[in-house]
């Protein structure tokens, strides 16, 4: 009846392939992230300047975006540095999922 299923419980060798962040996808996420930060910079001083409490705010909001791109961007670094060992079977893989968490 049902010891006949037809799919594996093993491991094959496309399970341990590290296939990380390609540098696209890392380059892609520097720059978005240095954007967000010139725009963060360039609203508080204009912020500033004109005594605008909304422009402050919102630039208090961009610097919650901009940590958590920074946390992204940490942790795709991290996925693409580690390496699989014995403690840790998944390398730094799962560090994009702790960084989705935070």
């Amino acid at each position: 009846m049902g010891a006949g299923h037809g799919h594996s419980h093993g491991h094959s060798a496309a399970d341990s392939v590290g296939v990380g962040p390609s540098p696209q996808r890392i380059k892609k996420m520097a720059i978005a992230l240095a954007i967000l930060v010139a725009f963060l910079v360039l609203e508080a001083t204009v912020g500033i300047l004109i005594n605008s409490l909304a422009l402050l705010a919102d630039a208090g909001h961009m610097l919650t975006d901009v940590v958590g791109m920074a946390m992204g961007l940490t942790a795709l670094l991290l996925a693409k540095k580690g390496s699989t060992t014995a403690a840790r079977t998944f390398g730094w893989h799962r560090a994009e999922v702790l960084t989705a968490m935070a």
